[in-house]
């Protein structure tokens, strides 16, 4: 029972992720069902999630894993291709901004409406750059005074 547990699955249709790469707005993975009825025991898709939802597109089946393969190193070099373009209209501060370059917050203060930097390390590593980083606090819970997340971001100096 602990097993399942550990298991990664698409849905209900039995194919479990065997490989996973999150990069850019995407995971690209690759899933396998030798139980398949049809034959086509693997399957590459794209996975991307808000939070809330998640979605799957660009799903292809094979019988052969090395062809599911070559469609997963494709996938992968798409997002690299377009995670580049994206970075380069935005390379500002290519190194990440840390707690020594910021303001600290003592967090009794509100925030709403003040640039903030999101924590490097609460991202993923393509993303923690200071141009990524800093972003206009809008309001929300979070921006309040004392927060209960209180810690995942550093305030910009003003």
């Amino acid at each position: 029972m602990g097993e399942s547990k550990d298991r990664r699955m698409i849905g209900n249709t039995g194919y479990e992720v065997i490989n996973a790469i999150h990069i850019g707005d995407k995971e690209v993975i690759t899933a396998a069902n030798m139980s398949a009825p049809d034959g086509k025991y693997y399957l590459k898709a794209e996975y991307r999630s808000n939070g809330l939802i998640g979605e799957y597109s660009n799903m292809s089946y094979s019988s052969s894993y090395l062809s599911v393969m070559d469609e997963f190193i494709e996938s992968i070099t798409r997002q690299l291709a377009s995670l580049r373009v994206k970075l380069r209209e935005t390379d500002y501060l290519p190194g990440p901004i840390t707690a020594k370059d910021c303001y600290q917050s003592d967090y009794s203060e509100n925030i709403d409406g003040k640039v903030v930097a999101v924590k490097a390390e609460s991202l993923r590593p393509e993303y923690r750059r200071g141009d990524i980083q800093l972003v206009l606090v809008v309001g929300g819970n979070g921006a309040n005074a004392n927060p209960p997340w209180q810690g995942s971001i550093l305030q910009a100096s003003e």
